[in-house]
């Protein structure tokens, strides 16, 4: 009874064992089907396993992932052999790569009667392949074509492996010299002496400086100056060769030879400056300024020395724009700003930089100064030249209106002691169209955009005027708008406003006689790079002796010229009542 207990607890023991077992585990039939899973194969597919065992391979897996691990189960019921595959798990954030090693289960007969499949997960080292491949090809072509030379030694041989096109052409060699060759055969005698100085060094484990620079031998037998830049690659061995950049350093090196001739240049420049320059250490104090930075601040040279900025700076925009710099960012200031050393009340703009060494260690910072004063007091003298010139155009457009409603009123003053009908019609006519004018100029002077109309406002407005004008308020002609947010110049919204009032006064006039119903719908929208305003009526529609080409009424005559002059094309329909469509350039549409 006892053993019985132990080898149950034992089975229990292997049982949880596998459970948990950080492995994606199973054991399937020869129908395919998975008899066991553990929870690692449950983690790894997303699914539990309830949903696992029991189901065949093509209820878990894609078909092609079902059928490869299909193959790989039959070949081992077939002959009882290990069988070892890579298998893929698909998932939304990437694949996960497995080895996947499936075994035969015997009976006490020999005879395979289940699978058990164990993978271990491979993605790191999948992974780490394909980066190494990807490496290895920009390497590739890094190497083939980098504009330095690039070349290959051995260490143990002391002659050059492989080198670049770049490398052959400057010490004017090719390709099948390169492996008789050492790169000590380039070097000056005393760069020879430094090259094998440092390999000795090197081999001893000793440290030498990382990029070296030598004297070499062009292909013009000229002495040339290269710094090379060194991967050393290792074996078992220890030291075995590198892959080295050759880099041409000969310009440089003059140019440093130039530099230190033009320090005292540079000292000058810096102190003639037209714009302040200071340096300050980490610490936040002035360690060096040049003659304009003392200008700006209206102080002498010993109170800006040592000035702690961190410490003794009241404007707190400059405090933060030094502060940014001190923490290895840029930092910006434009104020008005009062010196604390000389009280000198000025706008000034600086930039401020972090400084590093040439071990890029943080040194400090650097401002730069300008006095924008001058320029600050001629934007305000602009800008408050622009308020005068906005007000004045207010004006001009207000005055403009005044006497467009003068003309408006004389209009009807006179009409009003005209005894005939059409003749007053006509005074009437011209008042209107005075009267539109004065309205475009007084949506002018209220706006905020003076150049510009905002015509739906002022269609609405008319429209509202019109059926007042005619007495059409509260009648049966119903007037519709279907207006786009659309906004033009004076120089177009003014005969495009005559037009409508044209085309408007026209159609409440004669389109429905007699008191009968009808409805008016004004629309104007943009139709690509040309605007489109239509007048449409179902009244009686234009009689047919009425040519709109050649008009006879002073009306259409102007809708006709105002028409061109905006470079405008009239469609006329006159079917269920009658239909204007004028388009013209909207070359004064805002984007």
């Amino acid at each position: 009874m006892k053993h019985k207990v132990m080898l149950l607890t034992n089975h229990i023991d292997h049982a949880k064992i596998l459970d948990e077992a950080s492995d994606p585990l199973a054991t399937l039939n020869s129908h395919y089907q998975f008899t066991y899973a553990n929870k690692a194969l449950a983690k790894a597919l997303g699914k539990t396993l309830e949903v696992i065992i029991g189901n065949d391979l093509w209820e878990i897996y894609s078909k092609d992932g079902a059928d490869m691990r299909r193959d790989a189960i039959k070949e081992v019921f077939a002959t009882g052999q290990t069988k070892v595959i890579e298998t893929i798990v698909p998932k939304p954030s990437g694949n996960l790569y497995f080895i996947t090693t499936f075994k035969p289960i015997f009976n006490e007969k020999n005879i395979v009667i289940s699978v058990v499949a164990i993978a271990k997960e491979i993605t790191d080292r999948k992974q780490a392949e394909e980066k190494l491949q990807e490496s290895e090809a920009n390497y590739r072509q890094l190497f083939d074509n980098a504009p330095s030379g690039i070349y290959q030694v051995d260490f143990r041989t002391g002659k050059l492996i492989k080198a670049n096109d770049v490398f052959c052409e400057y010490f004017g060699c090719s390709q099948e010299e390169i492996t008789s060759i050492s790169p000590y055969d380039i070097m000056t005698e005393e760069s020879k002496k430094r090259f094998f100085e440092r390999l000795n060094k090197m081999v001893l484990g000793e440290e030498v400086p990382e990029n070296p620079e030598y004297e070499v031998i062009d292909r013009d037998g000229k002495g040339v100056w290269v710094k090379l830049t060194t991967k050393y690659n290792y074996d078992s061995e220890g030291l075995a060769g590198a892959n080295v950049v050759v880099h041409d350093i000969d310009d440089l090196k003059r140019a440093e030879a130039a530099l230190r001739e033009s320090e005292l240049w540079y000292r000058m420049i810096y102190n003639n400056a037209p714009l302040g320059i200071i340096h300050f250490d980490s610490s936040g104090s002035i360690m060096d300024f040049n003659d304009n930075f003392a200008k700006i601040m209206g102080a002498p040279r010993e109170k800006l020395l040592g000035f702690n900025m961190l410490e003794e700076l009241r404007d707190q925009a400059m405090l933060e724009a030094v502060n940014n710099a001190l923490s290895g960012q840029s930092g910006y200031y434009e104020g008005e700003y009062t010196s604390v050393t000389g009280q000198h009340k000025r706008f000034q703009r600086a930039i401020f930089q972090t400084l590093k060494g040439d071990d890029g260690m943080f040194i400090g910072a650097v401002g730069i100064f300008e006095d924008i004063t001058e320029r600050k007091q001629a934007e305000e003298a602009v800008a408050a030249s622009l308020r005068e010139k906005e007000t004045m155009l207010k004006e001009i457009h207000h005055r403009v209106k005044n006497n467009l409603q003068v003309i408006s009123s004389l209009l009807g003053l006179q009409s009003s002691c005209l005894q005939d009908e059409k003749s007053r019609a006509i005074f009437q006519e011209s008042q209107e169209r005075v009267r539109v004018m004065a309205n475009i100029h007084t949506m002018l002077y209220q706006s905020a955009d003076l150049a510009r109309v905002d015509f739906g406002g002022f269609i609405r407005d008319l429209a509202d005027r019109l059926q007042q004008s005619y007495g059409l308020s509260g009648s049966s002609i119903e007037i519709n708008a279907d207006i786009a947010d659309v906004s033009m110049a004076i120089e177009t919204s003014i005969p495009c406003g005559l037009i409508l009032n044209e085309l408007m006064s026209n159609t409440l006039k004669h389109a429905f006689p007699e008191g009968r119903a009808g409805e008016v719908t004004v629309s104007m929208k943009t139709a690509g790079d040309r605007f489109e305003l239509k007048v449409q009526d179902n009244g009686i529609g234009l009689p047919e002796s009425v040519d709109f080409k050649h008009p006879q009424s002073l009306g259409l005559e102007l809708v006709r010229l105002l028409a061109e002059q905006i470079g405008g094309k009239i469609d006329l329909q006159v079917e269920g009542g009658t239909t204007f469509t004028i388009t013209f350039p909207a070359t004064d549409k805002r984007g």
